[in-house]
């Protein structure tokens, strides 16, 4: 409540009128330093909070394993558009997701067929037939190349690039804005 709007003398400013300046002044109060402000318990506080609430002027959180906070209204509102994500995500994000998915599996399928110390060797077998298509693919590059581990690390400098490229992008985007 504002003083201002009110004539001289007609004005009484209640311990929730104060208990509101404090929040508005500080944005963000927590139930046991408004307590100790106001020389109250925590649940006459809470109380008083409650009020504020219903008439939207705070809103009130109960974070896990915290103390419970009295947040101001405009507080609040900029914390949830901070939180949502402004429009759909660029389809070379997507691209690079999938293909950094793949690219992991393709280095583990080379790793698993490659290692010649590998104990059990059904699971082995199981593993070279569902990497037979990998194999294929890989024995038809040309000599460099054809070799799992100068692939792995073909796949692993492509997908480095890619990173870097989408980073310049986001900061070009940011310094536009």
């Amino acid at each position: 409540m504002e003083k201002n709007s009110y004539p001289e003398g007609f004005y009484i400013e209640t311990e929730i009128d104060k208990l509101f300046s404090l929040v508005k002044k500080k944005g963000i109060v927590g139930f046991s330093e408004a307590a100790k402000k106001f020389s109250v318990s925590e649940n006459e506080v809470e109380e008083w909070a409650k009020i504020l609430e219903e008439h939207k002027l705070v809103k009130l959180h109960y974070p896990i394993g915290k103390e419970p906070e009295i947040i101001y209204s405009e507080t609040a509102k900029n914390m949830k558009s901070k939180k949502k994500r402004k429009g759909k995500p660029s389809k070379i994000t997507g691209f690079v997701v999938s293909g950094m998915s793949v690219a992991i599996l393709c280095i583990y399928l080379a790793y698993v067929y490659t290692v010649d110390n590998l104990r059990n060797y059904n699971i082995r077998a199981v593993i070279n037939e569902k990497a037979s298509v990998f194999t294929n693919y890989i024995s038809r590059l040309p000599y460099p190349l054809n070799r799992p581990v100068v692939f792995i690390l073909t796949i692993l400098i492509i997908i480095i690039g890619c990173v870097l490229v989408i980073k310049t992008i986001g900061k070009k985007r940011k310094k536009k804005r």
